[in-house]
């Protein structure tokens, strides 16, 4: 496979707002082009468009799906992983955060960094040599990849994303992957969403201010969404509130 272009050659992955519908498009067709390519090549041989290049994989919070799927596409597709483990790593010994950074761009091509605190990503481009950071998520901020992912498949699925319903429940206060992918969501036409949250644990404000201003929100659902309620935001918060907004205005209000 030729080698594929895309206006985001050697440009940072910080957040889903730098992100135009147009661009969406863009990213979804390459996603297709290269996932149709995996399937041709009988998912054992790598396609070789990252031949040569290199991936550093920088988790300092635990991960099983993004780690390991940032691994298998560079895999796939002819690159290489160089692992780091915070606690194995000079981290332990006092390295820095900034040092780190510096550390594995130069022997990374690309680094993507999953960390606790919320602008990690956006700290570390500083310091990576320019060289192209991917934010796998900061803290409760965002998490741009997944949202990317999880739009792809719902337009996979029902095969457009505009005119359909989707609803988000779990924990929408903390949950970077719903902060991500409300905004990605916002762009299209005609779609409603549900939030289904504690009433502790709700969508913030300015989020919910956000969709307000743009969309019809509905009880009718496509697709849902579950952000998990993770043990370290209370084992208390299992009772769901369903908010309904059509117009702005809050028109319907349902415990789950």
């Amino acid at each position: 496979m030729a080698s594929l272009p895309s206006p985001l050659l050697g440009q940072h992955v910080l957040t889903v707002k730098q992100f135009s519908l147009p661009l969406l498009q863009h990213i979804f067709h390459l996603a297709q082009v290269i996932k149709d390519g995996v399937k041709k090549h009988q998912l054992h041989e790598a396609i070789q468009v990252l031949r040569g290049r290199v991936l550093s994989s920088m988790f300092f919070e635990q991960s099983t799906r993004t780690s390991s799927s940032f691994s298998a596409a560079m895999g796939r597709l002819g690159g290489h992983v160089v692992p780091f483990n915070e606690i194995t790593s000079s981290v332990v010994k006092g390295e820095s955060f900034r040092d780190t950074v510096i550390t594995l761009a130069c022997y990374a091509d690309v680094i993507v960094i999953r960390h606790s605190k919320v602008g990690s990503a956006l700290e570390a481009s500083k310091s990576s040599l320019g060289k192209p950071v991917i934010n796998a998520g900061d803290g409760i901020g965002e998490h741009p990849t997944q949202a990317l992912l999880d739009l792809f498949t719902i337009q996979e699925k029902f095969g457009k994303i505009d005119g359909l319903t989707i609803t988000l429940l779990g924990d929408l206060k903390n949950g970077r992957t719903v902060h991500s992918l409300v905004h990605l969501l916002s762009q299209f036409e005609n779609l409603n969403i549900n939030l289904v949250s504690p009433s502790t644990l709700s969508m913030p404000k300015e989020i919910t201010e956000e969709l307000e201003e743009k969309k019809k929100i509905r009880c009718q659902t496509h697709g849902q969404y579950f952000q998990f309620i993770g043990r370290e935001f209370g084992e208390g918060n299992r009772r769901l509130v369903c908010y309904s907004y059509t117009k702005g205005e809050i028109c319907h209000t349902r415990r789950v």
